[in-house]
């Protein structure tokens, strides 16, 4: 897999709601060729706001690295078995044992990172809050927002009126007009409250 589309993948990841990731592991790129990119994942990663950056390092040499690329956290394999052991990291299970703890005493010895201030959230613009309002309510897919985008928001502020069972918003006025597309959101909706409770009375019984 290219860099670029691990990034991407991380990406969506995060964006999901994940706060911590594993986004490689520092291993040699003769074995595992497709690892030999984890220093420049590791520093894209690192580019996402709020995000934990994980790598794994079954070895000092491998935790080295990944420190030295940015990693935060660090995923140190050891095996139950002697027989996975070897063949996961090429280690015995006491080898792998003496391995982490060589990591851990290495990095106790470094100096502690300083804590980057918290990274604040810019304020969500309409169609963000519409994103998550459909998320919630709907579960419609983020991926067909562009092209009915407004629509969308006029969409979820109605709903969102007739939920909370106030006065009728001028969004009405333009669901009139898309009254298919409309139904349709509408329909998905109901379908989505209805399997909602379904799932609730059946947890109670």
């Amino acid at each position: 897999m290219p860099t670029g589309a691990k990034a991407r993948w991380i990406a969506a990841l995060a964006a999901s709601g994940l706060r911590t990731i594993e986004v490689g592991s520092f291993v040699s790129a003769k074995l595992l060729p497709q690892m030999a990119d984890a220093a420049a994942v590791v520093q894209q990663a690192r580019a996402i706001p709020g995000l934990t950056v994980a790598a794994l390092a079954p070895n000092l040499r491998g935790a080295h690295d990944a420190f030295a690329a940015g990693a935060q956290e660090l995923v140190i394999p050891v095996s139950a078995s002697n027989e996975h052991s070897l063949a996961n990291v090429r280690m015995t299970t006491e080898q792998a044992v003496a391995e982490a703890k060589k990591i851990c005493d290495w990095r106790s010895a470094l100096p502690a990172r300083p804590h980057p201030p918290p990274v604040t959230a810019p304020p969500q613009t309409p169609l963000q809050q519409t994103v998550r309002w459909l998320a919630t309510h709907t579960g419609f897919p983020a991926r067909r927002l562009p092209e009915k985008a407004e629509l969308l928001m006029l969409i979820a502020t109605a709903a969102a009126t007739e939920e909370s069972n106030t006065a009728p918003t001028p969004a009405n006025a333009m669901l009139i007009k898309n009254k298919s597309f409309a139904a349709q959101i509408r329909n998905y909706t109901a379908m989505r409250r209805r399997a909602h409770i379904n799932s609730d009375n059946s947890a109670k019984t």
